[in-house]
């Protein structure tokens, strides 16, 4: 029996499909399978109990501890957090075992956890959840000769709070190149609809555990150094946007907090505004996949705008006019319309074509790029000074400028705000923090005027969704209560703008100045 002490870890990589049930039936039967496989179908049942401390630490760091058992075997396993170039690749220890409960002493070359001092080896661990899998493997050969073993998994991820089922295909590489591994999954996917799953079992199990709505995640910092190509610093900061968008998914699907919707829709701007900054060194397909997140973000706006509208305008609006009844039945056509765009936004994440947008960017990013990208310290300098100068120079006669160009102006803030995110590993943490406050000043007030002119819009289609409610006294009532709401808000931050500016063009630049002869930005 082997000893997991004498074992190093392997790297898994592995793709995760939700495939409805009657779906994975027709999968398996698929001529596109049947054509790759290299030995016959396997089917056994896998019980697995996960463990962690009682603080779950393993949890907290995106790791799974489990001990699984098939027929008289036990194999105890440890998974680390997804890494890797396109983010599905995980650290994996594995050994037989006897017990019931892992031995966490036995596990060996723990040094390449970036947490390690954290992890406390003799903490007592306890059962947390289990899984209940029926599993069906075939062992593929693809036509690069990479070896992949296809399993599909039928069953139930358990805990004291509740249950979830398991209907999924997973991908795992044997051998070979990992692009190889998306390519598959393409394929399957243009024969049966699945879904890219943005969380694993283990980390469904937690969520189980937890017994509440997942909650939104902001951004992470980008882990970017200064030995790196800009390319590579690409890639990432897109699985820094990919991490975000995976986080937020479930949560917007959910639309039970407006944050989810929000900050997926932030994670796909900043993947949209990386392939902005990179765009001279990206191989071609950056332009198709860039559409492509443009569609997908403009399918979540619609959410987004009705969670402001009714979060941020009508909501307080009410609360100080308690007694105006116009705005409670105002509010009601109001909140038909933000479901709609919840649906439309749900509708979009489960699409086919969002499923393939992901899988070609996992594609992408894992196929052979040039090797000729320069520096990242050089490259980033040039980006940053480019939309500074941009940005100063629209925003010289901010006071004379009329609303399209004042919503330009916002979005050049933004742009920077992004690059400057991106970047800040590479520089001086404290004005990087200066500066990325005084373009988030600047950003919220800009924000708040467009905000404006979305109500606006919003005012159109809330009267085209009343009928001929929209001909009412009560209606027009409610209808200029909000107009003279928005209209004073602008007013509030067109005087607030000079000092927020002003802040932004004291703030002295934080990266290191460019070459006179730097290319000319293009986006």
């Amino acid at each position: 029996m082997a000893d997991i002490s004498d074992t190093a870890p392997l790297i898994e990589a592995e793709l995760q499909l939700g495939v409805a049930p009657a779906a994975l039936r027709r999968l398996l039967r698929l001529p596109l399978l049947r054509k790759l496989k290299t030995g016959p179908a396997r089917t056994r049942e896998l019980n697995a109990t996960y463990f962690d401390t009682e603080d779950h630490q393993f949890g907290r760091h995106g790791m799974a501890l489990r001990v699984r058992r098939s027929g008289g075997l036990a194999v105890q396993t440890l998974k680390a957090a997804h890494s890797g170039e396109a983010g599905f690749g995980r650290l994996e220890w594995e050994s037989p075992t006897t017990g019931d409960v892992p031995d966490l002493t036995r596990l060996a070359d723990l040094d390449r956890l970036p947490w390690l001092e954290e992890l406390d080896l003799a903490a007592p661990l306890e059962a947390v959840f289990t899984t209940t899998i029926r599993r069906t493997t075939w062992p593929l050969r693809l036509a690069d000769g990479s070896v992949v073993e296809l399993a599909a998994d039928q069953g139930e991820i358990a805990c004291e709070a509740g249950s979830e089922p398991v209907s999924e295909v997973e991908l795992e590489l044997k051998s070979g190149d990992p692009v190889a591994l998306f390519a598959l999954a393409l394929s399957l996917h243009r024969e049966i609809p699945v879904r890219l799953l943005p969380r694993s079992k283990s980390e469904r199990g937690y969520a189980l555990l937890r017994d509440a709505p997942p909650s939104p995640q902001r951004a992470k910092p980008v882990a970017l150094t200064s030995d790196m190509d800009a390319a590579v610093a690409f890639k990432a900061i897109a699985r820094n946007c990919l991490r975000q968008w995976d986080a937020n998914e479930d949560v917007a699907l959910a639309g039970e907090d407006a944050e989810g919707v929000h900050q997926m829709r932030v994670a796909l701007r900043r993947l949209r505004s990386a392939f902005g900054v990179f765009r001279e060194v990206l191989p071609p397909g950056a332009d198709a996949l860039n559409g492509e997140l443009r569609w997908l973000a403009g399918e979540l706006g619609a959410a987004r705008d009705w969670d402001v509208f009714m979060g941020e305008v009508l909501a307080p609006i009410t609360q100080r006019m308690s007694g105006e009844s116009s705005l409670r039945r105002f509010a009601q056509i109001v909140a038909a319309l933000r479901t709609d765009g919840h649906a439309r936004a749900r509708e979009a994440i489960l699409s086919s074509r969002a499923t393939a947008l992901k899988l070609e960017l996992g594609r992408w990013l894992l196929a052979p790029w040039p090797d000729d990208a320069p520096p990242v310290g050089p490259f980033a300098d040039a980006a940053l000074a480019r939309r500074a100068r941009k940005l100063r120079r629209l925003g010289r006669g901010h006071a004379a400028l009329p609303p399209e160009h004042l919503h330009d102006l916002r979005l050049r803030a933004k742009r920077l705000r992004y690059a400057a995110e991106f970047f800040r590993a590479l520089y001086r943490k404290g004005r990087v923090r200066r500066h990325v406050r005084a373009l988030v000043a600047v950003q919220d007030v800009l924000g708040a005027i467009n905000d404006g002119e979305v109500g606006a819009r919003l005012l159109d289609a809330v009267a085209q969704q009343a009928g001929p409610q929209a001909d009412q006294a009560w209606f027009n009532r409610a209808r200029a209560l909000i107009h003279g709401w928005y209209a004073a808000g602008t007013q509030a931050q067109l005087r607030h703008l000079p000092v927020a500016w002003a802040a932004l063009a004291g703030q002295r630049r934080f990266w290191h100045k460019p070459p006179e002869d730097a290319e000319p930005d293009k986006d």
